[in-house]
């Protein structure tokens, strides 16, 4: 599971920041906002920071009146945590808030986020994919990524007998120094069969840093 059990605090102000540019109303339950005033019909959020020596990791939780709870957790850089939060909290904006406001909270669509129908055994789902977080640290320019990487992706996920009404999935590819980093979540879980495939693709490595993110939701029809 993508949990942390290290000392953490809420950020409460940037989320409302947040929600507040979106025009999206919301009421405070604690360190939870609750979207229009209704947690039956429109899932809770909120956001808890981890600091590190430096660093730190930003974990966002949505939690839904059946008890499901998604989780998503993205890395801050800086000397501070003023610093790494702002840094963290730009990632989760680019990487994953537009998919879940889109997906649950009323967002029109927009660049940020396509929306796509799947036949999974069976079953149509919406699919709300997020756009492609990229970082790069010391490179002059992205590396290629593998050909079709993001086809198996999909095609595995096509194959899948198991899921739920409402399913997420992300995929964290990152190089640092040529050292290889692949994560591929499912449901909060280390999804270790699409992760294997991944790491076998050819994913450059070279000095300096790069990653890419990808999220999405899917949501049965």
């Amino acid at each position: 599971m993508a949990f942390y059990v290290m000392r953490s605090f809420p950020v409460i102000e940037p989320l409302q920041q947040l929600f507040d540019q979106h025009a999206i109303p919301y009421t405070m339950e604690e360190d939870w906002l609750v979207p229009y005033h209704d947690f039956e019909q429109y899932p809770a959020i909120r956001m808890l920071w981890f600091p590190y020596d430096t660093n730190g990791c930003l974990q966002v939780e949505v939690f839904h009146s059946d008890q499901t709870l998604m989780i998503e957790c993205f890395a801050g850089i800086g000397e501070s945590s003023d610093e790494a939060i702002p840094d963290a909290l730009k990632n989760f904006c680019i990487n994953s808030f537009h998919v879940f406001a889109v997906a649950f909270w009323g967002l029109k669509p927009d660049d940020q986020v396509d929306v796509i129908q799947w036949q999974i055994q069976d079953k149509n789902y919406t699919v709300y994919l997020g756009a492609m977080g990229t970082r790069l640290i010391n490179l002059d320019t992205f590396p290629e990524l593998p050909n079709h990487w993001f086809e198996q992706l999909q095609a595995q996920i096509e194959q899948e007998s198991d899921l739920d009404h409402l399913a997420w999935f992300r995929l964290f590819v990152g190089n640092n120094q040529g050292e290889l980093t692949v994560e591929v979540l499912k449901n909060n879980d280390v999804w270790d069969e699409m992760q294997n495939t991944m790491c076998k693709l050819d994913w450059v490595l070279a000095d300096g840093y790069y990653s890419i993110r990808q999220f999405m939701i899917l949501k049965e029809n």
